[in-house]
């Protein structure tokens, strides 16, 4: 998926992320079948965010949505931090879902400018009442057929942790979701072994064709099986690798690029890892 990514999740209890916690303000009450967050008696609500793609949680009452919004890492009193909310309008047979951009209060100074460059942001939506057979519609009117909930790696490197996830409309069927893992902050490096220091976990319908659709120059080098199901590893002349399988419903892929070019070696290890967080993912 394009663009500039950064850290933007970890796990929460209550909400199933943090990307936006610590400079958005507080998730709404899920006392009423319309709710809107505040962000604090100092932010300013400003226009509504189109969400390109949502899944489900493993909590039935929130769902999760990704759009493309400003520097997570803005501190609030930065004149160029903006915030967001969700806004929930609930009915017997729909569920809407509109994200409330807010900005500080500090004005511009003379010489300075916001940039227009996007990151990948994700915001929890609290529900009043589990989804259930619900549509889910953005601000928009348009209705999304929601990713499921990830699947989960039982293994991963040692320091190795969940540290961006984005979503994209699926091709006529259900959106499409991204996990990223890497090192954590107090880690650093690469996998054991691997000069990678990050992992993506493609998830989309079986029906919206192959996950991580492969650029010109891919060549399959292996056909693996993974928890009993045909998977195809692929390399592409951009030193990425992709281990790619159907699962049901869905259609996986674990993949990763190398920064520089790898020996025969670093191949060989790359495709073990992948096939080991691929064989655990559930």
């Amino acid at each position: 998926m394009a663009g500039a990514r950064w850290l933007l999740a970890a796990a929460l209890a209550a909400t199933g992320l943090a990307g936006c916690a610590a400079s958005d303000g507080p998730a709404p009450p899920a006392g009423a079948a319309t709710t809107t967050t505040t962000i604090g008696p100092d932010r300013v609500p400003g226009r509504t965010m189109e969400w390109e793609a949502g899944r489900l949680d493993p909590d039935p009452r929130p769902l999760v949505v990704s759009f493309t919004g400003a520097d997570p890492a803005a501190d609030p009193a930065d004149p160029c931090w903006q915030g967001y909310a969700p806004e929930v309008s609930a009915e017997p047979d729909r569920v809407t879902v509109v994200v409330r951009a807010y900005r500080s209060r500090t004005p511009l100074g003379p010489q300075q400018f916001c940039t227009s460059l996007g990151f990948v942001r994700t915001l929890a939506v609290p529900l009043h009442n589990p989804l259930g057979g619900r549509a889910v519609l953005d601000g928009r009117g348009r209705r999304h057929r929601l990713a499921p909930v990830p699947l989960e790696p039982r293994w991963l490197p040692a320091g190795w942790r969940l540290v961006q996830e984005s979503g994209g409309p699926g091709r006529g069927v259900r959106d499409t979701w991204e996990r990223s893992y890497g090192p954590g902050p107090d880690v650093g490096g690469t996998a054991g072994g691997v000069g990678v220091s990050q992992l993506t976990v493609t998830d989309e319908a079986a029906a919206g064709g192959r996950a991580g659709s492969a650029p010109p120059g891919t060549r399959v080098v292996a056909r693996p099986a993974v928890n009993g199901h045909p998977a195809v590893v692929e390399r592409s002349a951009e030193e990425a690798m992709t281990v790619g399988w159907r699962q049901g419903r869905r259609r996986l892929a674990v993949g990763a690029a190398f920064p520089t070019s790898p020996s025969a070696r670093d191949v060989a290890a790359l495709q073990a890892l992948l096939l080991r967080v691929a064989r655990g993912l559930e």
